[in-house]
């Protein structure tokens, strides 16, 4: 490779078989004035299993920069392999700490020169980083930063042990309580003795790179155990989340000349995503975590947008191939969720009509099927998506069942992956009638109630005849609230999220930051879609791009049940045929739930999406 410095020369064996991997061999554990060091070899194992357990652990690092600045030998074996800096770094401090003496490290234990073996490794990572006793995640060298929270850390736990309530915030404690924990560590930031050097010493920790790497996902997040390393200090997933109580006012932004980015975001998704883990139904249950992830993580490769969460979905059967293209590997993806899981949930997700009006879309990233999401974090938030709770993702379940629980049948009489084109069943169960201009673009303190009440009129002169003509503030907030509720009962009304009623055990709705964060929520349902009526009269919330009202020649966009998807999406005829793109997907009042699935399975329409 052109950026190696130090070339690998190590002649890698190919793996007996697909149950196979190489793990790297630590012999001693050097010291830390470099008068001893370890030795490795390349071991090669049997996946681990009940019936055949081995103990090892697994690396989650940053790769950095390419260039391979240092080589590693092997005993009684010929050749080096090229290290990466933040590999180089690692290597004696994993000597050091590892228990088992057995580490799978991506950089040392595949072949990166044979795609089919890599691509094959990405595939089974799920299965690496669950059957390793744990994950060690090397964040990089000490520094000022790590060496403040180690401190703190230290002082930290002095406190609590001293504590009358000790009990309840020390996790070995029988009457441990979590929620203690966090209101009693949050408190120390504000405390006048606690020293001023801490909270920004935590921005600039999790300032890190590592943070923001999108394979930490699933690394993090697989592992039944977790130990992180910045250089010979060591941090529990307790310790983390220790610093995650932090408040936002006291986590300063990066500084003029400051190295680490402000990955506060990226940060507490990670660690909310460990805590809270999604339990929905796969493939829905990888599609929020795609959601969540998309917007704050970052990967070098554009195949590895998708790949680096693969692992996320259990029991798939797709194998990435980096010897394809990446239109290719996503749109392969996209089928396999069809044929695998009987899912169309995807098309929820849709990107190719955004993707297409953002500048930094990457090239290869444009013109894709319309079926076939991009992954991009701008077009998943933009607008929130309905099969995958929207705006409130965490702590709830998805309830839309517009298809009646009818799953998608894959009778594909061509390879999707190929043709680029996916046959779905369902049937057109209305027609987009009219679409308001109302666009709703504040969510925060400038949702005041002038602001609001301009929403409502702009939508009452759109749309006259019909049921929101007659709107108030209250049933703008009451429409979206029941979206917000991801298709279930709203647990507080239009007139408690307005203020108008007030919550028995509060006195206030507006949240610290300074805003009602109850009907921002509300409010960001209505990002990127607009309030519509429907051919058969029914209130909607649609698309702003792409969707289509009726005019004096022919009917709007076509709204239509899939089976397969639990939410109605809309869709437009592509000339004469049979052909549909995918505009969008969209709440239409009274069908969320499958009340218009009047059809027998056999009798639905089929639709090619191109």
């Amino acid at each position: 490779m052109e950026h190696d410095d130090f070339p690998t020369t190590y002649d890698y064996t190919p793996l007996p078989s697909p149950r196979h991997i190489r793990l790297l061999h630590i012999h001693g554990r050097g010291s830390e004035d470099n008068t001893e060091t370890a030795t490795f070899e390349i071991h090669v194992v049997e996946l681990p299993s009940d019936e055949k357990p081995f103990a090892f652990e697994t690396l989650s690092y940053t790769w950095g920069a390419p260039k391979r600045v240092a080589s590693l030998s092997f005993r009684n074996e010929p050749g080096v392999i090229g290290l990466t800096q933040n590999l180089s770094q690692a290597l004696p401090h994993l000597a050091r700490t590892s228990d088992t003496r057995y580490i799978w490290i991506d950089q040392l234990c595949i072949n990166q020169n044979d795609q089919q073996e890599r691509s094959h490794e990405v595939s089974i990572m799920d299965q690496i980083y669950k059957a390793a006793s744990r994950v060690i995640i090397w964040l990089g060298p000490a520094d000022e930063s790590s060496i403040a929270i180690k401190e703190w850390v230290g002082e930290l736990n002095s406190l609590l042990t001293s504590r009358d309530d000790a009990s309840r915030t020390i996790p070995t404690r029988e009457d441990y309580n979590p929620s203690v924990r966090m209101l009693v560590v949050r408190s120390t930031w504000l405390d006048p003795q606690t020293d001023t050097k801490f909270a920004p010493a935590a921005r600039r920790f999790w300032g890190r790179p590592w943070f923001r790497r999108g394979w930490v996902v699933q690394e993090l997040l697989l592992s039944p155990v977790v130990l992180f390393l910045a250089g010979p200090d060591t941090f529990t997933m307790q310790n983390l989340s220790d610093l995650q109580t932090l408040p936002a006012d006291m986590a300063l932004p990066p500084t003029v000349g400051d190295d680490n980015r402000d990955n506060t975001s990226a940060y507490n998704t990670l660690l909310n995503l460990k805590r809270f883990p999604f339990t929905d139904t796969q493939p829905r249950r990888f599609l929020m975590y795609m959601a969540e992830a998309a917007s704050s993580f970052e990967t070098t490769v554009l195949v590895d947008r998708l790949c680096a969460f693969l692992g996320l979905l259990e029991g798939s059967y797709f194998r990435p191939d980096y010897t394809r293209s990446v239109r290719w590997n996503f749109t392969a993806f996209a089928a396999s969720l069809a044929a695998q899981y009987g899912s169309l949930d995807f098309l929820s997700l849709w990107a190719a009509n955004i993707d297409a009006k953002v500048e930094s879309t990457p090239e290869a990233l444009r013109g894709f099927p319309s079926w076939v999401p991009s992954w991009t974090w701008l077009p998943l938030v933009a607008p929130f998506r309905l099969a995958i709770g929207a705006t409130r993702s965490f702590f709830t379940t998805v309830g839309w069942d517009a298809a009646r629980g009818r799953r998608h049948v894959h009778d594909q009489r061509e390879d999707a992956e190929e043709t680029e084109r996916l046959h779905v069943r369902g049937k057109i169960i209305d027609y987009i009638s009219c679409i308001s201009e109302a666009k709703i673009d504040r969510y925060f303190s400038d949702a005041d109630e002038a602001y609001m009440d301009s929403i409502v009129a702009k939508i009452q002169a759109n749309l006259p005849n019909s049921s929101f003509e007659s709107w108030t503030c209250v049933d703008l907030v009451n429409f979206l609230n029941n979206i917000s509720a991801n298709g279930h009962a709203p647990k507080e009304s239009a007139e408690i999220i307005l203020g108008i009623e007030k919550k028995q055990w509060s006195t206030s709705l507006v949240d610290n930051v300074g805003y009602n964060e109850a009907l921002s929520t509300r409010l960001t349902i209505g990002r990127g879609r607009r309030f519509a009526t429907t051919h058969h009269g029914r209130m909607a919330l649609v698309p702003f791009i792409g969707s289509r009202p009726q005019n004096n020649e022919e009917k709007g966009s076509a709204i239509v049940v899939l089976h397969g998807c639990i939410v109605p999406i809309v869709l437009e005829r592509v000339g004469e045929g049979n052909a549909w793109t995918v505009v969008g997907d969209c709440y239409v009042e009274g069908v969320m739930h499958g009340e218009a699935v009047c059809w027998a399975d056999n009798d639905a329409e089929e639709f090619i999406l191109v």
